[in-house]
Parts: structure tokens; C-alpha cells; sequence
């Protein structure tokens, strides 16, 4: 390759995704009156998880007369990640989004109403009602609004950009290598780099991510030196839509089951949440739930594996039909169900500001670890990107205007582009499309919802294996190039979750082992990992 057609740019701050997280990160580093560029693989507010989810975001502002409060919410986030979250975080982000209510207004954002009122409901594992709903439903009444301001200040947009490679100077990151829509090299110079590019889901061959989940925000950071933690912790949603149908339709436990009461049945038609004890809706969680529904699987009582939820005794039948409007068929009585790969809550170690321990590198969102502990409580996700969205680009923007501009030397470019492509080609090498489907298929197979030590050595002899063939990464061709440096993306994040899933010798809130099934008292602790001259170490941090 000539490393010579490489494009240089300078900015103040550059964001790498545009979901929600990032585009809160450089509307508020805008504001401040920095220059914000942000790069995202497709359309900007589009193609992300913020999008597709379901658009619900946790506020405490109490109604009807109930006392909630931030230090209730933030009880409850604590109770729900299983006392391993970050208090500090936690009790951050609950106070924070009282007053990211105003600011979202602000930004054009709606949220739907029940007559004049805000609509409010109460999901598992809330003391309160506490979760709004934006209008439009879904994250898109969320993203929109948000990517039409920022354009409004003037944050710069590179779509169909996909970044390669992190660059740091003296052990603080100084820019990102992307390869733009148009196959050109670039390296873009920015004191701050805002790391929002989401989560990992696509490593389990089950999942309802976008496909831009890869964990590769995650994967530089890491190589770069960053510390991450709490990568066991990976979020299972207990209603995924079976494999038997084609539609992906995402099916909301919380109103389906937990609210309107619809059971889930076995193939001997026992309900499985009185069979187990968790009707309940304070102890109706996802990680409770995903863990029961592949017990019953596991044991052989799905029905072509899967289980089934029951409609035909539900009173309020037209308001499960409306839940269901996009499943892939509304006029049956039990709808195919099997836990999915939803949400990563492990990721870069942050702080209160959302900077990670490299000066000049912030994470937010799926790509950081720590805010939602074992297991992530519904309709937090969107309250963390927009506190922590807001927090980054403060504090990026303060950098960016007390470093000045920054440059990388070309030495360190080539340096940098020699490592990403120093892999020579061998017969081993697979196929890229291949190796991600075997990737995929061995993560939900031994380190999806229900895992034990014999699992996990046999995903990582398996993952080893994987490393060893990986194809080399070419300039030929764009796609090829991007697909190359996913999947060895991919294959290291799923590396770094076995060895942190082998390393917690307890079942503690969507990490659950067979071979140690108790949460232990002793594991009330964070596992990090780092990058130590190529290898991985790991840490138990006590909170």
C-alpha cells in the first residue's frame, strides 16, 4: 500500500458514531464552541441501537403524587445491576437526566402524552412509574430530533466513515485513522476523541443489534491500552422472536408478560413464571427471565425450541394485539419466543466525566462498562448516553480548548497503518463471512445466557483457533477491508468476554454459570482487563 495517499484533517473533537451518545457528545461540545466532527458508517441517527430501540428513557420526576426521586431511581439501577454498577455513575446519571428533560425539549425532542399529562409507565424492577415514552415511538423520536440540532449548531457530519485504528502520542490519543465512503485514507488530528460506537451484540449469532455492533470502539481502546471492564456482563432479552419466523420483531416482555400477564408456556403447558416463582414484577427482570426461559430449553420442555407466550386467556386482547402489530403474525394465540443477545453493559472504564484513562479518549454509551453493573434495568439506556452524551463533550470541548490542536507525526501514522496490516496471507486464512458465522455461532453456543468452566475453556481453545486463521486485511476493496477489520474486532472483544466470564467464579445477574450458580459475597467487585504489551490482564477490583 502507499501509505503516501493518506488525507490529513484537524479538528477539536471528533465523535465515532451517531446514536444518541454521540450525537449528545457534540451537541454539547458545539455548544461550547468547539469544532465537532462526527463520523458514522451510515446515515447519521439512523443505523443504530439508539434507533431501533424501543424508545423509553427513565426519568424520575415523580407523578402522581409519588415520592420518587434520583436517589430512588439510582437504588433501584444498584439493585437491578446487582450492586457491582459504579455508584458514582449511577447516582450521576439519576440526577443528571431530571434535568435532560428540559434540554431534550429544547432540542425538538417529544414525548407522548395521556391527555395533557406525560405519559408514564412503571417497568420490572422500578420502586415507581418512572418511564416516558418519545413521539414518535421509538428511538427515532429520540435520534432525529437530536441529529437535526446538532446540524443546526454546525457539527460537521462524515457519513459511510468507518475508523480503522486509534493514534496516541506519549499515551495520549491524538486521532483516528477511518477509511471514508469513498475507499480514501484519512487521518483525522483531534485532542479529544469521543468513543461512541455501541456494543458487541453481533457476536452471538442471536441477537437484535444493528450490524454495526461489533464492538469496535471497544476493540481500540483496548489495543490503544485503555482499561475495560465488567465484560462478562452481557444482556440477554427474554422475548427474542424464535428462529422458526422470519421476522425479527422485537416483543416487549415488560408489557406483554409483566404488565397485561400473559404466561409463557413449556411444551407440558406449565406457566414458567409460576412454575419458578417470579410473577412478581420487582423480581421480573431480563437477566431473571432469559435465565428461566433457557433452563426450560435446556432441559428439553421448548416447543421446536422455543417457548411459547400465551394470548388466548389474556382479558385486554386488543391491546397485546397492538403490541404485536409488527410480529410476524398477529392472529395466533401463542407467539414463538427464545431468548436474544440485547444490550452490552461491559466496556471501557470511565469516570465521572466519561473519560477513560487515556487522556484525551472519552466512551459513552454501549462502548463503556461500569454504569449498569450486572444487569442493565430497562429504560436506563437512553437516560446513560444522554447524562454521560453530555458530560463527554463538556469536558472534550475544555480539552480540546486547553491542548490546542494537535498533530500526528507521519512516522506515526505509518507505524500505526503497518500494525493494522502486517498480517501476511497463509493457507489457514478463512473466509471472513465463515469464520463471523463459526464466531457467532460457538459465543451464543457456550458463552450466551447459561455458561459453566467446561463451556468457556471450549469457546476459548475455539476463539484461539479463530485468531490463529484470521485473513489478512487488504486496501483492494473497501467492503473486504471493513468486514477483515470487524472480524478480527469481533474475535478479540469475544476473547476478552470469555476470559472475564471464566475469571468471575459466581452467577451474578446476566452472567450466570452452571458449574457456580450462587452469587457469592465475596465477588461484589468489578473484573478488569488491559492491554499489556499484547496480552490480557486481568483484575479484581473490590467497589
Amino acid at each position: 500500500m502507499d501509505f503516501s495517499q493518506i488525507t490529513e484533517v484537524g479538528t477539536d473533537v471528533v465523535v465515532l458514531g451517531s446514536g444518541a451518545a454521540g450525537l449528545r457528545a457534540a451537541i454539547e461540545a458545539r455548544r461550547q464552541g468547539r469544532e465537532v466532527l462526527v463520523l458514522s458508517t451510515s446515515r447519521a441517527g439512523r443505523a443504530n441501537n439508539t434507533a431501533i430501540s424501543g424508545g423509553i428513557v427513565a426519568i424520575a420526576l415523580g407523578s402522581d403524587g409519588e415520592p420518587d426521586s434520583p436517589h430512588i431511581h439510582a437504588g433501584d439501577t444498584m439493585q437491578s445491576g446487582r450492586l457491582v454498577n459504579s455508584g458514582s455513575l449511577v447516582e450521576v446519571m439519576t440526577e443528571g437526566m431530571v434535568s435532560e428533560f428540559d434540554s431534550l425539549t429544547a432540542m425538538g425532542v417529544k414525548f407522548q402524552l395521556s391527555g395533557t399529562n406525560l405519559f408514564v409507565r412503571r417497568l420490572p424492577g422500578h420502586t415507581y412509574a418512572r418511564t416516558l415514552t418519545f413521539d414518535p415511538r421509538g428511538g427515532r423520536g429520540l435520534s432525529i430530533p437530536m441529529t437535526s440540532h446538532a446540524e443546526s449548531l454546525g457539527v460537521k457530519f462524515l457519513e459511510g466513515a468507518f475508523a480503522l485504528r486509534l493514534f496516541a502520542i506519549r499515551g495520549e490519543s491524538v486521532g483516528v485513522l477511518v477509511i471514508t465512503a469513498d475507499g480514501e485514507l484519512m487521518a483525522i488530528h483531534a485532542p479529544a476523541i469521543i468513543l461512541a460506537t455501541g456494543g458487541m451484540g453481533q457476536v452471538f449469532a442471536r441477537n437484535n443489534n444493528v450490524a454495526e455492533a461489533t464492538g469496535d470502539g471497544i476493540a481500540m481502546a483496548y489495543a490503544l491500552g485503555a482499561r475495560l471492564r465488567d465484560m462478562e456482563f452481557v444482556q440477554f432479552y427474554p422475548t427474542g422472536p424464535s428462529d422458526h419466523v422470519e421476522s425479527r420483531a422485537f416483543i416487549s416482555y415488560e408489557m406483554l408478560v409483566a404488565n397485561i400477564g400473559a404466561p409463557i408456556r413449556n411444551a407440558n403447558g406449565e406457566d414458567v413464571l409460576e412454575k419458578y416463582g417470579i410473577k412478581d414484577p420487582r423480581v421480573l427482570t431480563r437477566d431473571c427471565l432469559s435465565r428461566t426461559l433457557m433452563i426450560e430449553l435446556r432441559e428439553g420442555r421448548g416447543i421446536d425450541g422455543a417457548l411459547h407466550v400465551d394470548l388466548s386467556g389474556v382479558s385486554d386482547i386488543d391491546r397485546a394485539r397492538w403490541m404485536l402489530r409488527k410480529a410476524p403474525d398477529t392472529t395466533i394465540n401463542h407467539i414463538p419466543i427464545c431468548p436474544t443477545t440485547h444490550y452490552t453493559m461491559g466496556g471501557i472504564l470511565t469516570n465521572r466525566n466519561a473519560e477513560s484513562d487515556i487522556p484525551g479518549l472519552f466512551a459513552v454509551g454501549e462502548t463503556a462498562g461500569g454504569i449498569h453493573g450486572a444487569n442493565r434495568l430497562a429504560s436506563n439506556s437512553l437516560a446513560d448516553v444522554c447524562v454521560f452524551g453530555k458530560l463527554a463533550g463538556l469536558r472534550a470541548a475544555e480539552r480540546a480548548r486547553t491542548v490546542g490542536r494537535t498533530h500526528i507525526d507521519r512516522a506515526t501514522i505509518n507505524s500505526e497503518l503497518e500494525k493494522l496490516f502486517d498480517r501476511s496471507s497463509s493457507e489457514e486464512s478463512g473466509s471472513v463471512v465463515e469464520m463471523r458465522s463459526e464466531l457467532q455461532q460457538l459465543m451464543w453456543r457456550d458463552v450466551g445466557v447459561l455458561r459453566s468452566d467446561e463451556s468457556l475453556r471450549a469457546a476459548d481453545d475455539a476463539l484461539t483457533t479463530l485468531q490463529v486463521a484470521l485473513p489478512p486485511i487488504s486496501t483492494d476493496d473497501r467492503a473486504k477491508l471493513i468486514s477483515a477489520v470487524k472480524l478480527r474486532n469481533m474475535v478479540l472483544v469475544s476473547q476478552l468476554i470469555c476470559l472475564s466470564a471464566q475469571y468471575r467464579k459466581e452467577s451474578r445477574g446476566a452472567h450466570y454459570r452452571l458449574d457456580f450458580p450462587e452469587e457469592a459475597a465475596g465477588w461484589t467487585a468489578a473484573v478488569t482487563v488491559s492491554n499489556r504489551h499484547g496480552s490480557p490482564c486481568i483484575m479484581r477490583e473490590n467497589l
